[in-house]
């Protein structure tokens, strides 16, 4: 399988077995990280899943990546970004679509595999957009209702399962 040039950088394993409409998970890292990170992971996963890593769009020197800006000031403690939280939920939102049709994916068993600041994102995602999203699994992470889009308690979460 070709790696296609979508609005994130990305990694990919296709399905082991073949399988026309795969399902897939989709990898987010955390803080400072990078796309191969979890990608280690992929070996591990289900033959039949296709596994996209993606890499976060915010440069963190010298080497990692950000969902979004986490400000660690002495005197004022820890603070994220809300607003550039948001705008990544958007991101990651657009890339699925991208990679859902780019690698002909079934867009009914899509999984979100977060670490950290990829766990509060694929939260606020799934919880924001949950016709799109069957499971998340979540590593050190929590729900930052902040992020969620607007009017999200609203929708049907009854098939979403989070782990």
């Amino acid at each position: 399988m070709t790696t296609h040039h979508l609005s994130l950088e990305h990694l990919v394993r296709p399905p082991v077995t073949s399988a026309v409409k795969a399902p897939a998970v989709f990898l987010f890292h955390g803080y400072g990280s990078n796309e191969e990170d979890l990608f280690s992971f992929a070996p591990e996963l289900p033959g039949e899943l296709c596994v996209i890593s993606a890499r976060a769009p915010h440069s963190l020197p010298p080497y990692g990546f950000a969902w979004y800006h986490i400000d660690f000031d002495a005197n004022f403690g820890k603070w994220s970004d809300t607003a550039q939280a948001r705008e990544s939920v958007g991101k990651m939102v657009h890339f699925i679509e991208e990679a859902i049709d780019a690698y002909a994916l079934d867009h009914t068993r899509i999984t979100l595999l977060g670490f950290s600041q990829g766990t509060v994102l694929s939260f606020a995602l799934a919880l924001s957009y949950p016709n799109m999203i069957r499971n998340v699994v979540g590593l050190s992470g929590y729900i930052d209702e902040n992020i969620l889009v607007d009017g999200y308690q609203d929708k049907d979460h009854r098939h979403l399962k989070m782990y």
